[in-house]
């Protein structure tokens, strides 16, 4: 019970203006290393966690190093519970939005023809 109060109160944080403060007390990467728990609960709050901080810039690139956005498409096509395919989608949306993501996609591009 105290793990769901501690998860609604870094949703809401993220959600309210507060990614700084979830971002300063490592929130963000609890809510990464829980976006694929078992427990539906846990998963869904960690997952609306992480929608709620890809509206901001500071936070794209902690999702993307984690490689979060791949675990988000998986929940997406795969995840039973309708509320966290929604998360993950409008996360998805927010991340494919960002200019660091379109600046990570082409850094990668460059690696990647480099190296054939």
């Amino acid at each position: 019970r105290l793990l769901y109060m501690g998860l609604s109160i870094l949703v809401n944080l993220a959600d309210t203006g507060g990614s700084d403060i979830v971002l300063v007390h490592h929130g963000a990467d609890l809510l990464l290393d829980l976006i694929t728990s078992e427990n539906e609960s846990i998963a869904y709050y960690a997952v609306a966690g992480i929608q709620n901080l890809s509206c901001y810039a500071e936070c794209i690139n902690l999702i993307l190093d984690a490689r979060a956005d791949d675990a988000l498409k998986t929940l997406l096509k795969e995840s039973g519970n309708h509320s966290i395919r929604r998360c993950a989608a409008g996360a998805l949306a927010n991340i494919r939005e960002s200019p660091n993501y379109q600046a990570r996609i082409d850094s990668e591009s460059k690696i990647a023809a480099r190296h054939k």
